[in-house]
């Protein structure tokens, strides 16, 4: 009995040291498809990958829009439709067949089939 007690103790200062931490703490996702691609990250990248450094976009099967608002940011395909406002910093885009926007910092787009704008380097 006093084992089991003993682990029940640890395991509960373990939880309580990992939630003062943030190690389990994801950041809020607000829909159905930010929590589709949250889950699809954990899965994809396994036990080592730490959700709570990431906000989760997801997509939709039509025209999606993308807002970085700040820091670096990148994002790798931007179908026919789409647009993506990097804000402030060096923003990357792989591929752009919608509306890459870099606005501030040094941005750039390596292929690009679309209309881009505010963006340093291309190709």
């Amino acid at each position: 009995m006093k084992h089991i007690v003993m682990l029940v103790s640890v395991a509960a200062m373990m939880a309580a040291a990992m939630a003062l931490s943030g190690v389990a703490q994801a950041k809020p996702i607000s829909g159905s498809a930010d929590a589709k691609c949250a889950k699809l990250a954990i899965k994809t990248l396994g036990a080592s990958f730490n959700p709570s450094k990431y906000t989760f976009i997801g997509g939709t099967e039509g025209p999606d829009m993308f807002c970085g608002f700040g820091g670096d940011d990148s994002i790798e395909i931007l179908d026919a439709g789409d647009i993506f406002l990097g804000g402030d910093g060096n923003d990357f885009g792989f591929q752009n067949a919608g509306t890459f926007n870099g606005e501030t910092g040094d941005d750039s787009v390596v292929v690009n089939f679309g209309t881009i704008s505010n963006v340093e380097h291309v190709g």
